[in-house]
């Protein structure tokens, strides 16, 4: 496979990769001519024969252009690093998202680098939504611009920008072989793919060893072995008294039976206090979009005020009581129990958990869902990009999120332009004033463009954060100078 090829070699020449993705346009090229739509374009679904010809495999996820998309059923389905921002929105997918993929694959191809790698799966969707990797020259400087252009226009987030199809990226594949001198033919491939027993047993090595890094192990020689003992002895020597210090064991506390028990009752009766407001209030919720990361354990307003148990106390206590105010009436807690949250959602969103669709808000019932971390995200298809979240539930936890999607985003209005522009914001056009309808951006910068060919163009650039009022535009265009 292709992922294989890049563990090898770390990343490919760019003359190499150029023959592979152009082997790898012309099937999808042929796939697309028939309706078919791969989805899941990455490294390890492009396979290189021994001839040294590139195929793509794995049309597991493929679907038929006019069949029903399953992303309309709920499901995020692909692999997040490669997957183009509208597979993550569940807009409308066509043959332009697998170009997308392609850009990402081949982009990882040349700098050994996925251009949008992250931690998690919600940090990946974000940079896939918001984030622009630099052109591959950057990071591999004997790269050509030409070939950084294709790349970059294969990563454009707006579909519109990208190739229209695999035929036009492929006529551009074709120029710049054409112009560097680079043979398209499948021999150049079988060649570099000719690998040592070193390079395949780092194959297996990278593969299959975790990422968590094994203890470094240190090696000394006798020689230096030797230089380290005189050089302790001659410190020894040379100051005294030094290398001794009082090993008297520390004194046993005399914190007694008694006084352990009266900690008890203090704290189990500040707890109480904090019990009673809850069950006063009937129902806590979790300010989630203040939160980068959300323990779901019905949060209390002022926790800050919660007493703090020390371990050797907490057995002592016959109803125990996590520090966020949800109790549990046995003893021992069990751990693999399931937590339940109930998810509501302004306006409304379209829940997926961990890739799998949950419902539409509002919902009838709560989620019950595994202890440990979660991926939550959002979907409205009248906002720009989702809103996603990690969760972490405690087991047998119960608690409550309430989104408002409008706190990610911003709205511009275009209240008026005199006598009529175009409006382009952040380089995409939003048709022609007069426009009633509202425009929803996510927070940050972005430039807005008013154009008319018989006037001054307008510009603005805004940087819009959390909380800050819509946008309004209301103005009269400059005519040009004659």
């Amino acid at each position: 496979s292709l992922c294989e090829l890049i563990a090898a070699r770390k990343y490919l020449t760019w003359q190499i990769a150029l023959v592979i993705l152009h082997d790898v346009l012309k099937g999808l090229a042929y796939a697309h001519s028939k309706g078919v739509v791969h989805r899941d374009i990455k490294p390890d679904n492009i396979l290189i024969s021994e001839e040294g010809i590139a195929k793509v495999s794995d049309f597991g996820l493929a679907t038929i252009e006019d069949a029903p998309r399953l992303t309309r059923q709920g499901m995020v389905v692909g692999t997040p690093a490669y997957m183009p921002p509208e597979q993550i929105n569940g807009t409308e997918i066509d043959q332009r998202s697998d170009m997308f993929s392609l850009g990402a694959t081949f982009y990882e191809s040349l700098t050994g680098t996925s251009p949008f790698y992250a931690e998690n799966f919600s940090e990946i969707m974000k940079k896939v939504l918001n984030a622009y990797p630099q052109k591959p020259s950057a990071v591999i400087k004997d790269i050509p611009t030409e070939l950084d252009q294709i790349i970059l226009r294969l990563l454009e987030k707006q579909p519109t920008r990208r190739y229209a199809s695999a035929d036009h990226a492929l006529q551009d594949v074709r120029s710049l072989a054409k112009q560097r001198d680079v043979s398209l033919e499948p021999e150049e491939i079988s060649q570099y793919m000719i690998l040592s027993d070193s390079e395949r047993a780092e194959i297996k090595r990278s593969l299959s060893t975790p990422t968590t890094p094994a203890p470094r192990q240190l090696r000394f020689s006798y020689r230096s072995i030797a230089l380290l003992g005189v050089i302790v002895i001659m410190l020894a020597l040379l100051l005294p008294g030094r290398f001794t210090r009082d090993v008297t064991p520390p004194a046993r506390s005399s914190r007694t039976l008694a006084d352990i028990r009266k900690a008890f009752e203090l704290r189990s009766s500040q707890y109480a206090r904090v019990i009673e407001e809850m069950a006063a209030a009937k129902s806590v919720t979790v300010a989630s979009s203040d939160l980068p990361v959300s323990t779901l354990r019905g949060e209390h307003p002022n926790e800050s005020a919660l007493p703090i148990l020390h371990e050797s106390d907490k057995s002592a206590i016959g109803r125990t009581v996590n520090r966020r105010g949800l109790t549990a009436e046995s003893e021992t807690v069990d751990l693999t129990a399931p937590g339940s949250i109930f998810i509501s959602c302004k306006p409304w969103a379209r829940i997926i958990i961990d890739n799998e669709s949950i419902g539409e808000t509002p919902l009838t019932e709560p989620v019950e869902l595994s202890p440990g971390e979660h991926q939550l995200v959002l979907v409205n298809d009248e906002f720009p990009s989702p809103v996603s979240q990690t969760i972490n539930i405690e087991p047998g936890s119960r608690g409550q999120l309430d989104f408002n999607l409008w706190n990610h985003f911003t709205v511009i209005k275009i209240v008026s332009v005199e006598p009529w522009a175009e409006i382009i914001i952040d380089g995409e056009s939003y048709g022609y004033t007069p426009r009633q309808q509202e425009i929803i951006l996510p927070l940050g910068r972005h430039e807005i463009e008013l154009r008319n060919p018989d006037f001054k163009h307008f510009f603005k650039s805004i940087d819009i954060k959390r909380g800050d009022p819509p946008v309004e535009i209301n103005i009269a265009l400059e005519k040009l100078e004659e």
